[in-house]
């Protein structure tokens, strides 16, 4: 199950917001081999810039900031396209510019996930 976790700083306009998360969601479930929307988690968090410190001091306008997980099974191809996708989307509908976006990639092995308590068999198709 792909996550997305972003971090940007307050201020966004709701529907903005949401263009973006569907955005993703779109991309990640266009993207991803055996990915369907309803397995994908996407949450936004919205900060106030008094509580961001980059180095030692509070930026203006920081720059968002994404988690991203993801169990194996994926190209390296796919998971580039997605990344750049992901990039794209937050540009478009929150305007920050591409170089500022800091995406974080964690790969989830097989056997560190679950559902329900059992561990996930990535050998099924979705």
């Amino acid at each position: 199950m792909p996550i997305v976790e972003l971090t940007i700083q307050s201020g966004c306009r709701d529907e903005d917001i949401a263009a973006c998360m569907k955005a993703i969601t779109a991309s990640i479930a266009g993207n991803l081999e055996n990915t369907l929307p309803r397995m994908i988690r996407v949450t936004v968090t919205e900060v106030e810039q008094k509580y961001i410190l980059q180095g030692s001091s509070h930026p203006q306008g920081a720059a968002p900031t994404v988690m991203f997980q993801l169990g194996p099974g994926r190209s390296d191809e796919m998971i580039e396209k997605t990344l750049q996708e992901i990039v794209q989307a937050i540009h478009t509908h929150l305007g920050v510019p591409e170089d500022e976006i800091r995406v974080y990639l964690n790969m989830i092995t097989g056997d560190s996930f679950s559902i329900g308590g059992k561990v996930k068999d990535f050998g099924k198709q979705p």
